[in-house]
């Protein structure tokens, strides 16, 4: 596995858009707020062309987004990327990135949720470069920073490698219907990780993972490489985290069918899921009971409420990496080790 170096107090940061544009106003606000945090943090901020475009859900064409991504990878003055946003149809510009010549560079890293799985997990699966897991650009417009937002950074710089639960969060995902931008996360609700079929738990593997919605979407495809990564990194074991927006609750558990008869979990040691944002009562049972159903006979421990996703406060996950995870009377600590 390549670990992109960390980047400097004067390091430059590309944003782009390989999925949906910012054009509304409050995420437009945010990203102001953000450019501007960053900047006093000693960062020149450069954003791609389409960043702030949006037409029929796409920032640009599929080429061209990802374009815009390759110029920020392949631009020596750049040290890392983070997505602007997330979206519907990254999953178009792939066709359009040579994955064998990334292998060849030098790397950096990338940066994204929810949609950017599409290229957090594949260059993780396919170029074997590490990729964060975490808040897309905007997301650090938050006017007050909290530990979560802290850590994320302090992780680019090397000085952070561990994560731990956070207990008061939100209820649900508020920041798509906001108003204004938000000075402060609407933590009212008290959140506890649990583990099936019974905790603690401390274990140590390679972890992986991202949206639901776009692991399926990739599963079967010529961009499906994942049982020969697996293979490779066997003697680690994998750890699977997931997190789902769109999909409903049934959905949820027939794509975790899917990829478990993909053999995508095979050497798996642990899988975590977020909080999914779907998450009703179905058929008489909670929502833990119905994806644990699908995965129960792997025989591994599965984590529910993790603090990934979307419903925050969220932490960063180190794609590829290896992670020590340790979750104890509902709360838990993540370590993660470049080796």
């Amino acid at each position: 596995m390549d670990y992109p170096s960390k980047i400097g107090k004067k390091s430059k940061i590309g944003i782009c858009a390989p999925s949906l544009g910012i054009t509304n106003k409050v995420l437009k606000k945010m990203t102001d707020i953000a450019t501007k945090k960053i900047n006093e943090l000693g960062h020149e901020i450069k954003f791609t062309k389409s960043v702030f475009n949006n037409y029929q859900g796409r920032s640009a064409t599929a080429e061209n987004r990802a374009k815009e991504f390759l110029e920020l990878w392949n631009d020596k003055n750049i040290d890392l990327i983070i997505s602007a946003g997330g979206g519907d149809y990254m999953m178009e510009i792939l066709d359009y990135i040579d994955f064998k010549a990334m292998r060849k560079t030098k790397g950096k890293f990338f940066q994204g949720s929810s949609d950017n799985t599409i290229l957090t997990f594949l260059i993780t699966i396919l170029v074997d470069k590490a990729t964060i897991y975490g808040k897309n650009f905007y997301e650090f417009g938050i006017e007050e920073w909290d530990q979560t937002h802290q850590d994320n950074y302090d992780f680019f710089i090397g000085k952070n490698n561990k994560v731990k639960s956070i207990e008061l969060v939100q209820r649900e995902d508020t920041m798509w219907n906001a108003k204004t931008p938000k000075k402060r996360y609407d933590c009212n609700y008290l959140n506890k990780w649990q583990v099936q079929p019974q905790g603690p738990i401390n274990i140590t593997g390679r972890i992986i993972g991202g949206l639901l919605e776009d692991l399926v979407t990739i599963c079967g495809t010529k961009y499906d490489k994942v049982e020969a990564f697996t293979e490779k990194y066997k003697n680690d074991g994998l750890i699977w985290y997931i997190d789902s927006c769109e999909f409903d609750e049934t959905s949820q558990a027939r794509s975790l069918w899917q990829l478990k008869n993909a053999n995508w979990f095979k050497n798996a040691k642990l899988i975590i899921f977020g909080r999914p944002i779907n998450k009703e009562d179905i058929y008489d049972m909670d929502y833990r009971t119905n994806l644990y159903q699908q995965l129960q006979d792997l025989n591994i421990p599965i984590v529910f409420d993790c603090n990934i996703g979307h419903i925050p406060p969220t932490f960063y996950i180190y794609n590829g990496s290896i992670c020590n995870i340790k979750v104890d009377k509902g709360k838990g600590i993540l370590k993660y080790i470049e080796r």
